[in-house]
């Protein structure tokens, strides 16, 4: 979570967090002191509001309060098919109306990226349609055709950036060049 919402600007990054749950701008003044020695900000924002025995279940409400869906995801068991604010209900949501139960510790970042996880059913509401959180290795790859050169948009020295088109939606998509990795005494040779 820390990592994610560090990386995030404005609304959702460290700072919307903070508006949500410092007592003081003292506060935020400090952790932007501690950011700048290298410390990360939410971290060091988490901890000091979970010494007001804060929950889990607490956190989980200050991001679906800040809008930070791709935090939440880390909250939510694999095996639970839960659609966030304004999405209309899923199946799983008509059965089941409260949201699920935040386990005591969120699951490691790794399994956000792992090919099993169903995240197709994560959806937020916006201009009237919904948009999926995460496009996967799959659509992709269906949605630059292969990255064919039809697709292609530019090209750099790093990367390639390719249009991809899923359903009505259309998302650019950056492939950086493979390095050919040579071993040293080749390379001294040359």
């Amino acid at each position: 979570v820390c990592k994610i919402i560090d990386s995030g600007d404005d609304s959702l990054g460290w700072r919307g967090l903070a508006a949500r749950i410092v007592p003081s701008w003292m506060e935020v003044r400090r952790t932007e002191r501690l950011e700048a020695i290298g410390k990360s900000p939410t971290r060091e924002l988490i901890w000091s509001w979970a010494q007001q025995n804060k929950t889990v279940g607490d956190l989980v409400n200050v991001l679906e309060d800040m809008g930070h869906y791709r935090a939440l995801q880390l909250f939510i068991p694999q095996e639970t098919q839960y659609s966030f604010p304004n999405s209309g209900p899923s199946k799983s949501s008509r059965d089941n109306p409260s949201p699920p139960q935040s386990p005591a510790s969120p699951p490691p970042d790794s399994e956000s990226t792992q090919p099993g996880w169903n995240q197709s059913n994560y959806h937020v509401s916006g201009e009237g349609r919904n948009h999926r959180l995460v496009i996967t290795y799959s659509d992709v790859i269906e949605g630059t055709r292969h990255f064919h050169q039809d697709m292609k948009i530019s090209e750099g020295s790093f990367s390639a950036v390719y249009r991809a088109v899923k359903g009505n939606e259309t998302f650019a998509v950056k492939l950086f060049k493979q390095v050919l990795t040579l071993p040293l005494h080749t390379v001294l040779h040359l």
